[in-house]
């Protein structure tokens, strides 16, 4: 039986509207050229989603009908349904880092208010920054999906988008650099009294510096090199290990510990916060996961089952 969830399905429609949006043809205004693109990355998702299992790009049902036709497990009916472009980002955002759920979205959103609402253009953002942003994104789906760039677009594409995925890194380091540079101004102003105003009272207005995420630890602020929070929520990798006496001795307890990805870091002292994944990553915090120690328990359905509660 055949699912209407289908990888090719995607990738192929896909394909067909990122031509669209790439078309040098003056026929097409920009804003129609990022509209097939944004809607080209939505299908993208899909097909990274999909090629894992295509019950990931089944719309969520009470009677589970959706996902049941995307396993091919019932037939008959001929309505289909996938997810919200919302939900498919939310997934993408989990499985394939860096992948942003935040930045994707601001692209659909764009794109829903060209279509149905008042504005005439697709969004505020020139091309030039645009695009950019677009192909960070959806390169991040194609390496998801095992393709690249010129199964895409084609060969004689790929040093266009070559262009635009380099000046995206540099946006990011650029942005970067600005963040940790204001935060080392506002507190060499604050500690050598130079603050007044508003800006001292936004200095020292209580402020919540506890973790806002899952999991947390601390880590070297590459701004004041004080002591900041990292934070995060998705789990890469879980392990125990058995402590207890000596060889032959009988079992006494294990430690349980959880790396996880950064997310999100922000320092009390200096204030600098990066809020994004793509600035973590180009600091030395990004370079890896960090770990915690939690309680076994807590890893009590992922354990083999000599580790259970019995």
């Amino acid at each position: 039986m055949m699912t209407p969830y289908g990888y090719e399905q995607f990738w192929v429609k896909a394909k067909l509207f990122l031509n669209r949006a790439m078309d040098p043809s003056t026929d097409r205004t920009e804003d129609e050229k990022q509209l097939w693109a944004a809607l080209a990355l939505e299908l993208l998702a899909k097909a990274a989603l999909c090629k894992v299992s295509p019950i990931l790009v089944a719309e969520p049902t009470d009677d589970g009908s959706h996902a049941l036709k995307a396993a091919g497990l019932i037939e008959g009916e001929p309505h289909f349904t996938t997810a919200r472009a919302s939900t498919i980002f939310k997934r993408c955002q989990r499985v394939f880092r860096p992948f942003s759920e935040e930045e994707a979205t601001k692209i659909a959103s764009g794109r829903n208010e060209y279509l149905h609402g008042a504005a005439l253009g697709i969004t505020g953002i020139p091309p030039h920054a645009w695009w950019p942003r677009f192909w960070a994104q959806a390169n991040i789906l194609l390496t998801a999906q095992g393709a690249d760039i010129s199964l895409l677009v084609g060969p004689e594409r790929v040093d266009q988008v070559e262009t635009y995925l380099a000046q995206n890194k540099k946006n990011i380091e650029h942005q970067l650099t600005s963040r940790i540079e204001a935060a080392k101004l506002s507190l060499a102003r604050f500690r050598e009294g130079r603050m007044s105003g508003s800006e001292l009272a936004k200095w020292q207005a209580p402020q919540r510096w506890t973790p806002v995420m899952d999991y947390s630890a601390s880590a070297t602020c590459p701004a004041c090199s004080g002591i900041g929070m990292l934070e995060g929520s998705d789990i890469a990798d879980r392990r125990v290990t058995e402590y207890g006496g000596n060889e032959g001795d009988h079992f006494i307890g294990i430690i349980a510990e959880i790396d996880v990805s950064p997310e999100y870091f922000s320092c009390p002292t200096c204030r600098l916060v990066l809020d994004r994944f793509e600035l973590i990553a180009e600091t030395e915090l990004g370079d890896e996961c960090f770990t915690i120690e939690v309680d076994p328990e807590d890893l009590a359905d992922w354990l083999e089952p000599e580790y259970g509660n019995d």
